[in-house]
């Protein structure tokens, strides 16, 4: 993404921020940043606190869906974990802090939470994390399943990712940022490029996946991925 951003004049690869799918988890790790002094160091700050808050919120969830003791025991799982602790926690994923939230969405969708609270945890994921729009329906299919929720809840969840969505998307259009080409990086992922480490800097093009060998390798992943 800081590619792209500086390939379309929106600041310096150095410095540009790729917000684009991610704009509440990139203003959560530039505070960490401020705090740890920036660089790695301040970066595994941010992984580590978000992960600190999604054993918190496990254990309330759980707690509450369940007992205190469950919710104890799975907080301690999570939190010596080790795929959480020094993947998520340590190489800047945005999932702990977008998995609290998630958490805490469940809860309130099951115990039938007010629509001013759900609605601005719809926001909030959305803002964390680009594609929780996509799954919205299937938690509300989830939480009427269990007979416990309130359609107004699930309205107002749907309302508030759908708000975030809409505001980052027109914050784009109106020149804050570029859309980042999320579709062709998947394509390219493994086909073209081959397994780029995350902070390789590169603005694909469709015409990458014509040659022979690249749309080989693009049908043979997606043969391997679909079985």
């Amino acid at each position: 993404e800081l590619a792209v951003l500086a390939e379309a004049g929106k600041g310096a690869a150095e410095y540009a921020p790729p917000m684009s799918r991610y704009p509440l988890a990139a203003a959560w790790t530039a505070v960490w940043l401020l705090l740890g002094g920036g660089g790695d160091y301040g970066r595994a700050l941010a992984g580590m606190a978000g992960v600190a808050v999604w054993c918190a919120a496990l254990r309330v969830v759980a707690g509450r869906l369940w007992s205190p003791a469950v919710g104890l025991i799975a907080a301690l799982f999570w939190a010596l974990n080790p795929v959480v602790a020094a993947g998520y926690g340590l190489e800047g994923y945005v999932e702990p802090l977008y998995g609290a939230v998630v958490l805490w969405i469940l809860l309130r969708l099951v115990a039938g939470g007010n629509t001013g609270e759900v609605f601005a945890l719809g926001a909030l994921a959305q803002g964390l994390h680009g594609s929780f729009l996509l799954v919205v329906p299937a938690f509300a299919a989830a939480a009427y399943r269990l007979g416990r929720a309130r359609p107004r809840p699930a309205a107002a969840l749907a309302a508030g990712a759908l708000g975030m969505a809409a505001a980052w998307n027109a914050f784009i259009a109106l020149g804050g940022g570029v859309p980042p080409p999320l579709l062709l990086w998947n394509l390219m992922d493994g086909a073209v490029t081959g397994r780029l480490p995350a902070l390789d800097y590169a603005v694909p093009r469709w015409t990458a996946l014509l040659s022979p060998a690249p749309a080989a390798a693009l049908l043979s992943k997606a043969w391997t991925q679909l079985n």
